[in-house]
């Protein structure tokens, strides 16, 4: 489970309320948030927040931060009051996180953040490594991640330096919790958002070969037209999905109606066909371009263009220009039963 803090919205000025008025709050943020109704949700804040956040952002952080990792809000108690701001023990599903309000003269909601109670994060004592302690070197690593793996809620993590020609290795924790498997060379870890940069790479090498610009509609490259991928005549162009100035959501707002749809690996099942869908019915609200909001779909949408652009699979494309021509042996797309494993 994750170590979350959203971020605390600031606020101007803060009065007293009933406690009925407050009750009303609790119960709007306790049923939005379980129904997933993220734009009622986004309703209760006041236009002062909405102008830090977007809706989308809001959105991305309840369903991918929170939701994902606590599960539904199953009770919201008072806690104490300082300082104006009121504090609310959350249970949720699989935690337990304290909820701060801050609200103004119309008990719109002008401040909010989510943070973990101090004594949810228990310091281990102790905890496997391979560290010898036998050089400054070694010291020097123990120190930058002890904190790190001393903290319960990270499982494992492995380090590699390169110093004077000579690679070493050092691993700290475990593979999973609770089995005693210290990581090792072969331990296999998720490459996360670097995906992104390949994704980066890969189009400079197609601008490189001159099958695409940054300046092409991205629908010149797909099956369908999309006549609504526009904003008043604007269309969202390569670069910027690149740039994630796209208008796109960070998470399209069908995932999780894949087939078998996993929490923990929720693209698995999430289909080209899905993506289409979504696109069919996406409306364009700004002009694309101008406000920058990170898309992981965006991301991925570049990546099925680029498969367009080349007729070769992503991963295909990967070991063509990136995996096999710097001999990245250990990344790739998929692995199979004996590399879980490990």
């Amino acid at each position: 489970m994750k170590n979350l803090t959203l971020i605390l919205f600031m606020f101007t000025s803060t009065i007293a309320f009933s406690q009925s008025s407050e009750k009303n709050i609790i119960d709007a943020i306790m049923k939005t948030y379980n129904d997933k109704d993220y734009a009622a949700f986004y309703d209760l804040i006041t236009p002062n927040i909405k102008t830090q956040m977007t809706e989308n952002n809001l959105k991305d952080f309840l369903s991918e931060n929170l939701y994902k990792n606590y599960g539904e809000i199953k009770s919201i108690i008072f806690k104490n009051e300082k300082q104006q701001q009121k504090v609310y023990t959350t249970q949720f599903e699989k935690g337990e996180l304290d909820l701060t309000l801050i609200f103004n003269n119309e008990f719109k909601i002008d401040g909010l953040s989510f943070t973990p109670p101090k004594a949810e994060i228990i310091v281990k004592k102790s905890f496997l490594t391979n560290n010898k302690m036998e050089s400054k070197l070694d010291s020097i690593v123990d120190v930058v991640i002890k904190p790190f793996i001393q903290n319960s809620i990270n499982s494992g993590i492995s380090i590699g330096i390169i110093q004077n020609g000579e690679t070493k290795f050092y691993h700290y924790g475990e593979t999973k919790k609770e089995t005693a498997n210290l990581p090792n060379n072969n331990t296999i870890y998720e490459i996360g958002s670097i995906s992104k940069t390949f994704t980066g790479y890969l189009l400079a090498q197609a601008i490189a070969d001159k099958k695409i610009n940054l300046d092409d509609d991205i629908r010149k490259f797909l099956a369908q037209k999309y006549l609504n991928l526009e904003f008043e005549g604007n269309p969202i162009q390569i670069k910027h999905l690149i740039n994630h100035t796209s208008t796109l959501p960070r998470i399209p707002e069908n995932l999780d109606k894949q087939t078998n749809y996993d929490e923990e690996n929720p693209y698995v099942n999430y289909s080209k066909e899905m993506i289409s869908d979504y696109l069919k019915n996406y409306t364009i609200k700004s002009k694309p371009g101008i406000t920058q909001e990170y898309s992981n779909f965006g991301t991925a949408l570049l990546g099925i263009i680029l498969e367009n652009v080349y007729k070769k699979t992503y991963s295909n494309l990967l070991q063509t220009y990136i995996t096999k021509p710097f001999k990245m042996k250990n990344t790739f797309e998929n692995i199979n039963k004996f590399q879980k494993i490990n």
